[in-house]
């Protein structure tokens, strides 16, 4: 059985200008030319290909969509013709189907690339890094800026290691299933909204968004940060989602088929992006804990009030005590 949503993206694209601003540190990026259409080329695919093939007279090779590399290799090519014969590869290159043109290395690409760049608005970016190197970040990085996606109303939490999506109503009780898992110790990805993403074949990933990012919301009490109240062993990053749970209150007799999910033996584990994660379903008890949350809030030192430090009650113990007794000292002599 699959699945549809409509908050799914199966195809995301991201504009060049967003890939430059994005990038992480470890893979430096900047505008040599054409940066006027960075916001009007995408990228469609984290694969990449080099030029060369372009370059040497045979442009219909080139696919849409992808980070087009000129590496030294590349280069040195160029530079072994004429100026005329420059101008002639370059003028043969369908700039308009190019995304981009990444130079790396940091070297410096020949006038007549950099001037038909600056022309036709098509990005032409530098950096540092070499070939080899830049086409793993870059792949890397455009696999994770481009991985299907869509958004799932649940809570992800992290139990011994395993991802597991609670997902099901308004008001069945995710939220405070999950405070009551991560009072026992086990850690928050994301509450309410659950960003999936397919990063590799087989395989789903969940993160929360930036503004929900370390917050619940438990009825009876509104919104609460989880790391003030529970500190930053309760929060977990993006994880891999292997179990997805669905909590459903049963109106009347509980049907066969319930029974042999609540065993965890039912096949029927809902498609999310054209990838199974193990599924299960049962009916929930209720769980309110929010006084619970406002005490885990009082020992962590509420508003108002000064956190103290762990090591505050040897302290007040040892003041209470009073002075520390003089120390005496023994002396030894051979007899």
């Amino acid at each position: 059985m699959q699945t549809t949503s409509q908050n799914a993206v199966e195809n995301p694209t991201i504009t060049v200008g967003a890939f430059v601003a994005g990038a992480p540190p470890s893979l430096p990026l900047s505008f040599l030319a054409g940066a006027r259409g960075a916001e009007s080329r995408v990228l469609r695919t984290p694969r990449i290909q080099k030029l060369g093939l372009a370059l040497a007279g045979f442009p219909h090779y080139v696919h849409e969509g992808r980070v087009q590399i000129v590496g030294q290799s590349e280069l040195q090519f160029l530079g072994q013709l004429s100026p005329a014969e420059r101008r002639e590869a370059v003028a043969k290159l369908e700039l308009e189907k190019i995304s981009c043109v990444l130079v790396t290395k940091g070297l410096t690409p020949p006038a007549e690339l950099v001037e038909a760049a600056e022309r036709a608005s098509l990005p032409l970016i530098q950096t540092p890094l070499v070939s080899s190197v830049a086409i793993g970040a870059v792949t890397e990085y455009l696999e994770e800026a481009l991985a299907p996606r869509e958004l799932r109303h649940g809570v992800l939490l992290d139990l011994y290691g395993l991802g597991v999506l609670i997902e099901g109503k308004s008001g069945v009780g995710k939220s405070e299933c999950a405070l009551d898992l991560i009072m026992r110790g086990h850690q928050l990805v994301a509450d309410d909204l659950v960003e999936v993403r397919r990063t590799r074949p087989g395989q789903l990933t969940g993160s929360p968004p930036d503004l929900l990012r370390e917050h619940m919301e438990i009825r009876g009490l509104g919104i609460v940060n989880v790391r003030e109240l529970f500190g930053a062993s309760a929060i977990s990053g993006p994880k891999q989602i292997d179990l997805d749970i669905r909590p459903a209150r049963q109106s009347g007799p509980e049907p066969r088929d319930a029974r042999r999910d609540r065993r965890a033996r039912s096949p029927h584990a809902p498609a999310r992006l054209q990838c199974r994660a193990g599924a299960c379903r049962a009916p929930p008890r209720d769980s309110r804990r929010a006084k619970d949350a406002a005490r885990g809030g009082g020992r962590r030192g509420g508003s108002g009030r000064r956190r103290r430090g762990r090591g505050w009650p040897i302290k007040e113990k040892r003041e209470r005590a009073g002075p520390r007794p003089e120390r005496r000292t023994w002396s030894s002599s051979r007899a």
